[in-house]
């Protein structure tokens, strides 16, 4: 093969990278977006459902450094969300991360202490952030600041100083935006065919 012959194919695997990533992601919002769609319309089945097509292709497409640990736990932090929570459990039944079986938690500050959160939050490696740890008086917990630890804001969070990823709904779609300064100061690197399709936002 030649030295052209080779750019040209690792081109057309670049763009079947980001069209892989764009289907993956971008379907998800377009599946129930309608003309008309405000955020008050929309389905509540489905925006659960994509919520947690982003939470689960979101880890997939991060670049994470070995894990200790039995599983690969994905982290639910805020008011209770039990349709989310078991939206997340049937559709990462029998799906793996890095090899590890995915295990879904979900802790209620309302039902918790500070400390035992971050006790039970000591393996997460995704926190899907429902509630704005301020409000909570929850800033001091350890996993809203240590790096290898994906943060992930839910539409319904104003813009926060912790979350790396935030979920945003415009125009009855889910959109993604990025902060990659935070991103490579907490130390993941993320697929940029994902980023090619991210909405980036400023830090804090």
């Amino acid at each position: 093969m030649t030295r052209w012959s080779e750019i040209k194919v690792k081109a057309q695997i670049r763009v079947l990278e980001h069209w892989k990533v764009f289907c993956l992601l971008t379907s998800f919002c377009l599946s129930f977006a309608t003309p008309a769609a405000t955020e008050q319309a929309l389905d509540q089945q489905k925006f659960i459902g994509v919520q947690a097509a982003y939470i689960f292709n979101l880890a997939r497409f991060v670049q994470w450094p070995q894990l200790n640990g039995s599983s690969f736990q994905i982290c639910l932090l805020g008011q209770s969300q039990p349709k989310l929570t078991n939206q997340l459990q049937q559709g990462t039944k029998d799906k793996t991360i890095q090899s590890l079986p995915v295990h879904i938690l979900a802790l209620d500050p309302a039902e918790i202490s500070l400390a035992e959160a971050g006790e039970q939050l000591q393996w997460c490696r995704v926190l899907y952030l429902t509630a704005d740890p301020s409000d909570m008086g929850w800033t001091e917990l350890p996993q809203l600041n240590q790096p290898h630890i994906l943060r992930i804001a839910a539409p319904q969070l104003a813009a926060n100083p912790y979350s790396q990823v935030d979920l945003v709904v415009e125009q009855g779609r889910i959109l993604l935006y990025v902060n990659s300064d935070s991103l490579q100061q907490s130390g993941l690197q993320v697929n940029p065919a994902l980023l090619s399709i991210a909405r980036q936002r400023a830090k804090l």
